[in-house]
């Protein structure tokens, strides 16, 4: 039976990337727009370079090879986000190659979203799902992600098909046996936030995908 494995990035934070490239996010919106739009590019590369360096003293390895992982981003401590049946830290639960995904999702909505929250930090998941036998098993990472997806919908999400506030669709069922781990992220065994999270009409995010 598979064993799906994960690899926990604690407190990454936008604040700090932007503070490093000689800029205050607390005071973002008060920039040129032209200033803006180089504090955004030097503060995605230098959030990515602070997570691919973590992820390298945590897991000893490249975040770079991994082509066919799952990831899910979520909130740091203090904070929750208020679902439909459940609180959750999740905001997003995605596959693929994971630093390319991540450095996308950062040019989308993830640095607008970061930025609004400005000093709250953030939790990466990661994992490089493998199942033996070729074939339909190369799609094991694809049903990861889909089962996370499905299960979050299920026992969090409030009604059908609620998912992560950047998620759209529950991916693709591959039928194929989860194994062990696979769900480690959707839970909240030990967690005490202090703080929920909720969003309104308002929300104008674009999703990830």
């Amino acid at each position: 039976m598979s064993k799906v494995s994960w690899w926990k990035i604690k407190n990454q934070s936008l604040a700090n990337a932007v503070r490093n490239v000689g800029f205050d996010l607390a005071v973002y919106d008060e920039y040129t727009p032209q200033t803006q739009k180089e504090i955004r590019k030097q503060a995605i590369t230098e959030a990515l370079r602070l997570l691919r360096d973590e992820f390298s003293a945590t897991a000893k390895k490249d975040i770079k090879q991994i082509t066919c992982g799952v990831y899910v981003i979520c909130l740091s401590d203090p904070f929750t986000i208020k679902y439909g049946k459940k609180n959750s830290k999740i905001i997003y639960i995605g596959r693929g190659n994971v630093f390319a995904r991540l450095k996308s999702h950062y040019e989308t909505s993830l640095f607008n979203f970061m930025q609004s929250l400005s000093g709250t930090n953030f939790d990466f998941y990661i994992s490089e799902p493998k199942k033996r036998g070729g074939g339909k098993a190369n799609d094991y990472y694809k049903h990861i992600e889909h089962r996370l997806l499905e299960k979050f919908s299920e026992n969090i999400g409030g009604g059908e098909k609620e998912f992560p506030l950047f998620n759209i669709n529950a991916g693709a069922n591959k039928n194929l046996d989860e194994g062990k781990g696979w769900d480690k992220p959707l839970s909240s065994a030990g967690e005490k936030p202090q703080w929920i999270l909720e969003k309104t009409r308002f929300w104008n995010f674009e999703k990830l995908g």
